[in-house]
């Protein structure tokens, strides 16, 4: 069997939608990981000083991070972040007790590593070449029942 076959099951059709739709889960598991990355620093940070209420919130530059852009634009008011991590007027941030797991759970670094982006890369071009290469006796099976 050679690679062009393997990579689209012989139809470049369903190639050309299952291709895409893989690269779009593996952009979402990149972006995932370079969110945990940065905003991971951040909870971090947070739980070890603890700034757990408003007298213990930090600003960025106290917590070590400087003027980051990207971070400001994920802490802002709108964003689904402002649930967890809370800040003052004064844009100083904190995590209330309430939320500690949740952040802890949700963007702690220590289950996240380069090898996990190779992992799912790996994964998802064998479950596209399998997908593609199934479709044909899938296709078959609904043809013979309609």
């Amino acid at each position: 069997m050679t690679l062009a076959k393997l990579l689209t099951g012989g139809s470049t059709t369903s190639a050309s939608i299952v291709w895409p739709i893989i690269l779009g889960v593996f952009i979402a598991v990149v972006i995932a990981y370079v969110n945990k990355k940065t905003v991971g620093k951040l909870v971090d940070k947070l739980l070890s000083l603890p700034a757990d209420n408003e007298e213990n919130a930090v600003t960025l530059d106290g917590a070590g991070f400087g003027s980051k852009g990207s971070l400001r634009y994920a802490l802002r008011p709108t964003s689904t972040l402002s649930n967890i991590i809370k800040h003052t007027e004064d844009g100083r941030y904190y995590i209330p007790e309430d939320q500690q797991y949740r952040a802890e759970t949700l963007f702690t670094q220590s289950r996240l590593s380069v090898m996990t982006l190779i992992f799912s890369a790996i994964v998802l071009v064998i479950a596209g070449s399998a997908l593609l290469n199934v479709l044909p006796t899938i296709i078959e099976i609904f043809n013979g029942i309609f």
